[in-house]
């Protein structure tokens, strides 16, 4: 019996209309002995079905025999640490790379990364990694063997920097995403047992665009009606709002609002949230929803759906909104406390996003940079880092330089004050006869 995930898999396959050409050129690249290209950047939008279209390239590279290897932007940290963490956890073991293995430093080694099978990556939601573009340019890819082939989709289109290469210039493609034309959007709305009366209609409302057109379809299921403009400039939000207007307050609503506040929901989340033994059933029900998403770690809104779903949903039922928070906090919290390594960063990710919208915190704490930096244990190698900073504070405060003056004299050993727990203990003494053996450590 398979998984949850590949019976979502199939049916999405199933249901995938359109993109022919860009269908057809991928299919080519993996048959032909010598790839055309090695990187195909596919660019548009949001809503336009990238993340769909990458799920069916994923599919052809399957049967084709090929290793696919899947990141996404939006699970990971902009740093070629992170992104060489992803690529080893994935692609090593058993029946991963043969020859070198990914290095754990990874940026000074330019060992060849190749497979046991024709290896194919697959990288979503580019956008998001896009400090790491010249890096993986010039330094990751290059490691790639020469039968690789590597998928970006984003929003926006490759830098010039990959057309100025000569070398790139010939292997790279690119391929912008439009709005489904009439027939494909015809054969979309059939898949999904829309009378074909209506079809015209939501096609001139939808323009052909994938995510407003499974919109409008879910609404129209509910018994919702569809705006009555053509030319509404928010469609998207609108057929959200309409869509949330269709959902019976109740289980369904407050799994919306969990879904909306959290960065990923699994069933665990809606049970401890809502206290609903039907986690299960509303797990499954929220995954049928056209907005929402599926990753690794769970599911989660459209990105042009979430903002305007959490707005919404907050304006609606302000009390129940509050309660629903404090238990997704709680068990945010909960898992903080009983995780370590990778997930508990991926932890502390997700409850940085918890308080990304949230209005009247007044925090030093930079919201848009927290959760893209994972902190690491101390190396011999970077002894002065901390003393550096303890000195800089020190001259941006009077009373922190008077102290760190008198303890610089003071402590037994000087090279404990990199330790931040020994040097804050000396800092805070009042008496400035601290000792390195007083301070815990």
């Amino acid at each position: 019996m398979g998984s949850l995930g590949e019976l979502l898999a199939t049916r999405r396959r199933r249901r995938f209309v359109g993109r022919a050409a860009e269908k057809e050129l991928f299919r080519a690249a993996l048959a032909a002995s010598e790839a055309p290209f090695a990187v195909l950047h596919v660019h548009g939008p949001g809503g336009l079905g990238k993340t769909s279209l990458m799920d069916v390239f994923a599919a052809l590279a399957e049967e084709a025999g090929a290793r696919v290897v899947r990141l996404d932007g939006r699970d990971l940290v902009p740093s070629p640490a992170s992104l060489l963490a992803a690529l080893r956890a994935l692609v090593d073991g058993p029946e991963g790379l043969v020859g070198d293995r990914l290095p754990s430093a990874g940026l000074a080694d330019d060992a060849p990364i190749s497979a046991s099978e024709r290896l194919v990556v697959l990288i979503d939601s580019y956008e998001h990694l896009a400090p790491l573009d010249d890096w993986l340019r010039t330094r990751l890819l290059p490691r790639f063997s020469t039968s690789a082939l590597t998928v970006i989709a984003g929003r926006m289109p490759p830098a010039a920097a990959w057309r100025a290469d000569p070398g790139w210039r010939d292997l790279l493609r690119v391929v912008t995403l439009r709005n489904l034309d009439p027939e494909d959007g015809r054969e979309y709305l059939e898949a999904h047992g829309v009378a074909p009366a209506l079809h015209d209609r939501l096609l001139e409302l939808s323009h052909g665009h994938p995510l407003g057109l499974s919109l409008l379809v879910d609404l129209m299921a509910r018994g919702g009606d569809a705006p009555v403009d053509p030319l509404t400039p928010d469609l998207v939000g609108v057929l959200l709002t309409r869509f949330v207007d269709t959902v019976p307050s109740g289980p369904e609503r407050r799994a919306l609002e969990v879904c909306a506040l959290a960065r990923v929901t699994t069933e665990s989340l809606l049970r401890a949230a809502l206290g609903a033994e039907s986690a299960h059933e509303l797990f499954r029900w929220l995954i049928e929803v056209s907005f929402i998403e599926t990753g690794p770690d769970g599911v989660f809104p459209h990105d042009l759906a979430r903002d305007i779903l959490d707005a919404d949903l907050r304006w609606r039922d302000p009390e129940a909104y509050r309660q629903i928070f404090r238990n997704v906090a709680a068990h945010v919290r909960a898992r903080l406390r009983s995780s370590h390594g990778s997930e508990q960063q991926r932890t502390i990710r997700d409850l940085k996003f918890l308080f990304r919208n949230l209005p009247g915190i007044l925090s030093p704490i930079d919201w848009d940079a927290w959760g893209h930096h994972d902190p690491e244990p101390a190396r011999a190698e970077d002894p002065t880092r901390p003393g550096r900073r303890l000195h800089a504070a020190a001259a941006h405060d009077a009373r922190l330089g008077t102290a760190f003056v008198r303890v610089s004299g003071l402590v037994d050993d000087p090279a404990a004050l990199l330790n931040p727990r020994v040097a804050l203990h000396v800092l805070r003494s009042s008496s400035g006869e601290a000792r390195c053996s007083d301070a815990p450590t």
